[in-house]
């Protein structure tokens, strides 16, 4: 039988007790829009039962939905019975189950006038999963079944940002030495992460983001400006792009909606060649935290429109940390030192001299031996089918660990007719196969890949 809504709390500040809106909307990944505890890593979102608080009724008669700063008082649902995992349907939302109960750091207003709170041991924390409204008299539905046994099973990821519960990967956070780029975040440092095609940057930058987010201590927004790069030379056009997506991603991960209201009247007022330094200058005054930006994609931008970029950047950076942002983290396929940047007028001017406060280039790398076979056993534990000991250093010898070709391997490995039968092991013969295969389909990564090789930086590298 399905639970409902009976309270909808929100709170403009941690540690104080939440009020009954009655309906809120969830962000994706984040929580609830204008929430303290919003973008709270995995804790989201807390749940507590009303027969919870009313059997507190009998030493504190006055509490109401919210006195435990839960965000969502449910009814008729038996939270002790859920896992971790289990995911609930409540409106147009989905939310995965994240954590049971929590530590309390600080002992609560509830647990001082009482000596007691049930927030530790009766409150579930989520994540959500697809944002939406939620509104008093919602139904609840939980998905057990779902979350556990009926869900398909993760694969290998050849396109786009891996997702934990999709995707077999390893931990990004350790591939991209988090405790390095931590170190310069907290010197206010500016600085550039590049690689190749998927190698796992962006997912990297996204792991990072929620990390940060997370320890509380900064704010951070992940944008990507591709969407800019028809612009060309038309840097209006570009900063129109780059900002919208900009405001979007600060709603995303901030919860704050207002800088994708107001970017239309600041690129009006203080033009193209201005708009980004002045964007970020006002919201970095008004935003709480210092701010942490990672912008993907960077060398995707071309001509005046790059150009302006990296010199609005750089115009800003002895104002951060409180009127700009006192990290920003440049991600892209190339080094900023390796932009040839083709000006309207026909000059070529390089990436170097429009971004010189650049204090360390950072590569991330591709897999080793040894975390291609940790990356293929999570396939193994999960379906019970082996990659044979001898396909570990096979597809070392094959790909040298490319992220992109290893798991493109193991895609086509798995997928064959013989081995969807999981009972099946992979075999040499059949990464042999699944070799050949990829050659044959002339995936796209494969031809980039070969096209890099008549560049003339490779060139150079092959030559030395």
């Amino acid at each position: 039988m399905p639970g409902r809504v009976a309270a909808v709390c929100t709170s403009k500040e941690k540690g104080t007790v939440k009020q009954n809106v009655g309906s809120a909307r969830l962000l994706e990944e984040y929580g609830i829009e204008g929430d303290a505890h919003g973008g709270f890593a995995h804790r989201q979102i807390s749940l507590i039962a009303t027969e919870d608080i009313e059997s507190m009724k009998a030493k504190l008669p006055d509490l109401v939905p919210g006195s435990f700063a839960e965000n969502i008082t449910t009814e008729g649902l038996d939270l002790a019975s859920l896992s971790i995992g289990d995911r609930l349907e409540i409106g147009e939302c989905f939310l995965e189950v994240s954590q049971i109960g929590k530590e309390c750091h600080s002992k609560c207003e509830v647990f001082k006038l009482s000596g007691d709170c049930i927030m530790p041991k009766k409150g579930i924390f989520c994540r959500v999963l697809r944002g939406g409204s939620v509104k008093i008299g919602d139904s609840i539905m939980t998905h057990e079944s779902a979350a556990k046994s009926q869900l398909p099973e993760k694969f290998f990821n050849i396109a786009g940002p891996n997702v934990p519960e999709d995707h077999y990967m390893l931990d990004p956070l350790r591939r991209i030495n988090y405790d390095k780029v931590s170190r310069l975040i907290r010197q206010k440092q500016y600085f550039v992460l590049h690689a190749p095609r998927q190698t796992g940057k962006t997912t990297s930058l996204l792991a990072m983001t929620r990390k940060i987010n997370e320890e509380g201590q900064y704010h951070c927004v992940y944008t990507n400006v591709e969407s800019a790069q028809t612009a060309r030379n038309d840097v209006e056009a570009g900063m129109r792009a780059i900002l919208m997506e900009l405001g979007e991603k600060i709603e995303r991960f901030l919860g704050n909606a207002e800088p994708l209201k107001e970017f239309p009247a600041l690129l009006a007022n203080a033009g193209a060649h201005k708009a980004l330094s002045s964007f970020l200058n006002a919201f970095c005054q008004k935003n709480a935290q210092p701010l942490v930006l990672f912008i993907d994609e960077i060398d995707a931008l071309i001509g005046d429109t790059l150009t302006s970029v990296l010199r609005q950047l750089r115009s800003g950076y002895e104002s951060r940390p409180r009127a700009f942002p006192m990290s920003v983290v440049l991600c892209g396929v190339r080094d900023v030192r390796d932009y040839r940047i083709h000006m309207f007028d026909g000059a070529i001017v390089t990436g170097d001299s429009c971004f010189n406060i650049k204090a360390e280039s950072l590569r991330l790398g591709d897999f080793s031996r040894d975390e291609i076979q940790e990356l293929y056993e999570q396939h193994s534990e999960a379906t019970g089918q082996i990659f044979e000991e001898d396909t570990y250093q096979a597809v070392w010898d094959l790909t040298h660990g490319q992220p992109w070709l290893v798991n493109a391997l193991a895609r086509q490995a798995a997928e064959m007719p013989e081995t969807r039968d999981r009972n099946n092991p992979i075999t040499l013969n059949i990464i042999e196969q699944a070799t050949e295969a990829l050659i044959l389909e002339r995936a796209a990564h494969l031809d980039q890949l070969a096209d890099k090789l008549h560049e003339e930086r490779v060139q150079r590298e092959y030559r030395a």
